[in-house]
């Protein structure tokens, strides 16, 4: 396995790339150790994935295998290589295992679960202050979220209510030019010629009948 070797990543996570070794390395994991630290990480995961096939798997290539693909940005792969590597009794590589499972579900945007691995590899080991750092700035994370959904919700309910307001103010304006065209109409001046026989109508002249 690789040394401990701390690597920063984005806001300021940190990806745990094993420890102090206490099995002797073979050939393939020595070559993927060193294809690791040049920058390398397919040709690292090719070693490690021929050094887990040669020796039937375990925690430890596991958990190599997870850094690098996690490297390459595979970090469902990455997740799945870390939980097995987490099946092992030794608590630091176990702790260690699931703070990075945190990592890659964090990345692949699954908050939730990512907490819950934080929060499973202090239980396993209560002096991991990588884990209590992620877990403490994914909580603050989800925080600034929900505050920044509670704001956009607001503003989106403040627009709603201008718009509601706007539409009910054209609805009444448009109410009063109605009824002030129905005003003018019926103010409106007669035609001359409707005028002529409505007088007509009023003053004509009316035949009498004589009886004499």
């Amino acid at each position: 396995m690789k040394p401990y070797l701390p690597t920063a990543l984005i806001i300021s996570w940190i990806l745990l790339c094993g420890f102090n070794p206490f099995l002797k390395q073979n050939e393939d994991v020595k070559a993927g150790n060193e294809a690791y630290s040049e920058g390398k990480f397919e040709q690292a995961q090719g070693k490690y994935d021929e050094a887990s096939r040669k020796s039937g798997g375990s925690t430890e290539t596991s958990f190599d295998r997870g850094d690098a693909l996690f490297k390459l940005g595979k970090f469902d792969e990455a997740y799945s290589e870390y939980m097995k590597a987490s099946s092992t009794t030794d608590k630091d590589l176990k702790s260690k295992s699931l703070y990075n499972a945190g990592n890659a579900l964090a990345k692949s945007g699954k908050t939730g679960e990512a907490l819950d691995a934080y929060i499973q590899s202090l239980v396993t080991d209560p002096k991991n202050m990588d884990a209590k750092y992620n877990l403490e700035l994914l909580l603050k994370m989800q925080q600034q979220q929900q505050k920044k959904q509670e704001q956009q919700k607001q503003e989106q309910q403040k627009q709603d209510q201008q718009q509601d307001q706007k539409e009910k103010k054209e609805e009444k304006k448009e109410e009063k030019k109605d009824s002030l065209d129905r005003l003018k109409e019926q103010e409106k001046p007669m035609p001359k010629d409707q005028k002529e026989q409505k007088e007509m109508r009023a003053f004509g002249r009316r035949d009498v009948e004589k009886d004499w």
